[in-house]
């Protein structure tokens, strides 16, 4: 018996619901405490760069930390995923 694995086409959609989901998947498994970026949170939240704006903002959404090394802000993957879990709906 051959044990090749072989490599289906993806479509553009189809890549980038995998590379969502794999981004989803590795925060979820992650250390709690570890740092998301805007980018990650808002692959994390299933929304793009942009789009993740209105949840940034929404009060109930945990406040960002200043990472020690840069000016950027991030969040403690932890509560986010908590406030995903417990979290108003938006849209779809």
């Amino acid at each position: 018996m051959d044990n090749k694995i072989t490599a289906m086409p993806l479509s553009a959609k189809e890549r980038n619901n995998l590379v969502n989901r794999i981004a989803e998947n590795t925060a979820l498994f992650n250390c709690r405490h570890a740092l998301l970026t805007r980018h990650q949170v808002a692959l994390l939240c299933g929304r793009s760069y942009a789009g993740v704006e209105g949840i940034l903002k929404d009060p109930s959404f945990p406040p960002p930390i200043k990472a020690l090394a840069s000016s950027h802000k991030v969040w403690r993957c932890g509560e986010v995923i908590d406030w995903l879990k417990n979290r108003p709906r938006y849209g779809n």
